[in-house]
């Protein structure tokens, strides 16, 4: 039949695909820097053209090794892991009370999370955090809003020991100011997604003006999140494999984009509620829209929104420098992909 036929041949793109990954990620294995740089440009290419596999099952860990490797997460300890865990629940003031509030909430309503991702071991993996940071100052992170969904989602994609240094990495290296007490990276990415919806879309910026929504009244949680906080969280996972391929920055695009997508029903509207109403992420769409925003995004911009989450803004301080081997590029070198 036409649908056995048409499932035939996605199978068989799949595990094409799903060779092409494999392939690049035992070349992950050298050592030269040249050889890792080349490496982790041919699976950004990958991602961004591709995407991974469609038949990705639970228990299936080839996301959690592609992010593994974009993110330049190389060394685990479970020795070191276990230690900080057994320091127990951390003893800042009050954090351990904003955690448990938190992570009982977490993706509730996903049968799919629940199932893969108890409470207890998100709530273990903050806490772990939380003493990771008390031993390194360098980035003044510690627990904030959003920080339950963000680690959570790492737990969703990899085992609890990977998860752990992915998140941390990620956290500690490419976007600190999204974690630090003031949440600069947040206010500075939604200040950032304003000045690209004046270049991306100005009907629809000067639209949203003139009905009272400023952008730092939706764009907030968004940007804490890096899209989490919208539903589906299988979707959420394919938006951060763009994420991870060209750096966490790209969610200022994204965020942009999502609004783009419904921008006529936006213009209909009398009075939009984009609080509430944010549509459920479609990441292929998304992307396609972010890579098409990035072309427009004047030079002195985007190097603005690629330094935000990890360079204050008055500062030539950087904290934590970003793996040597990181080089921001716009998804749009790969161009005609769209």
């Amino acid at each position: 039949s036409p649908g056995a036929l048409m499932g035939s041949i996605a199978s068989q793109k799949n595990i094409e695909l799903r060779a092409k990954y494999e392939s690049l990620l035992s070349k992950g294995k050298e050592t030269s820097q040249a050889d890792l740089a080349k490496n982790i440009m041919d699976l950004r290419r990958l991602v961004l053209i591709e995407g991974l596999p469609t038949d990705t099952l639970e228990g299936d860990t080839l996301r959690g090794r592609v992010w593994k490797v974009l993110l330049r997460v190389r060394d685990v300890s479970a020795d070191d892991y276990i230690i900080l865990v057994n320091k127990g629940a951390t003893e800042h003031p009050g954090l351990y009370d904003k955690i448990r509030n938190d992570t009982f909430r977490t993706f509730k309503t996903n049968i799919s999370y629940q199932k893969r991702v108890p409470e207890n071991t998100l709530i273990r993996q903050l806490n772990a955090f939380m003493h990771l940071c008390d031993e390194d100052k360098r980035n003044n992170t510690t627990y904030v809003q959003g920080m339950n969904v963000v680690c959570a989602v790492f737990l969703y994609v990899m085992n609890e020991l990977d998860a752990f240094y992915c998140f941390s990495k990620f956290a500690n290296h490419y976007a600190p100011l999204y974690f630090n007490p003031q949440i600069e990276g947040a206010h500075d990415g939604v200040e950032l997604a304003d000045e690209v919806m004046k270049v991306a879309d100005p009907e629809l910026y000067l639209h949203l003006i003139s009905k009272g929504m400023k952008t730092e009244t939706w764009a907030l949680a968004h940007c804490l999140s890096f899209s989490a906080c919208t539903p589906p969280l299988d979707e959420i996972v394919k938006l951060w494999d763009f994420l991870f391929a060209f750096g966490p920055h790209v969610n200022i695009l994204c965020l942009v984009a999502q609004i783009m997508i419904i921008r006529e029903e936006i213009l209909a509207a009398e009075r939009p509620n984009l609080t509430r109403n944010f549509p459920p992420l479609d990441s292929h769409t998304i992307i396609t829209v972010a890579v098409q925003i990035v072309r427009n995004i004047p030079d002195d911009l985007w190097k603005k929104i690629v330094q935000h989450p990890w360079k204050y803004k008055k500062s030539a301080k950087k904290f934590n420098t970003l793996p040597r081997n990181f080089k921001a590029i716009k998804p749009s070198k790969f161009g005609g992909l769209f």
